[in-house]
């Protein structure tokens, strides 16, 4: 039996492509530092990446999706959240800027992020569908 691909609401469907993003961003730190590429070309493109797509992409998913704190579910996005916030804070202020190995940490956040996959379903409860 062919699975059925899930609709989402229109309304997410832009946080939704978002993840692909993100993903691609994971995957990128990751080549980065396969394929050696200098630090402060990394650094650069952590510092803008975080503030202009994962920063604004966790807040508005906080303000109109996640908004009941007591679902356990909402609970676990939260917590993940911030443990990517966390990995990015640390990676960001490391002493003489990103580590390598603080990037192959933020990296590793990328099974994090791709749980927001597995969220299609709840998004559809959330948006009334």
């Amino acid at each position: 039996m062919q699975p059925i691909p899930i609709r989402r609401n229109e309304h997410i469907t832009p946080l939704s492509r978002e993840h692909h993003d993100n993903l691609l961003f994971c995957w990128k730190i990751r080549q980065g530092i396969k394929l050696g590429i200098e630090r402060k070309r990394m650094e650069k493109y952590v510092h803008y990446f975080w503030q202009n797509h994962i920063e604004p992409h966790f807040e508005l998913e906080e303000s109109l999706l996640f908004t009941d704190t007591e679902d356990e579910y909402v609970q676990k996005v939260l917590l993940e959240h911030q443990q990517i916030k966390t990995q990015m804070e640390t990676a960001m202020n490391a002493a003489g800027g990103l580590a390598c190995q603080q990037l192959g940490i933020l990296a590793g956040s990328s099974f994090l992020i791709s749980r927001r996959y597995s969220i299609a379903n709840k998004w559809k409860i959330l948006a009334g569908n």
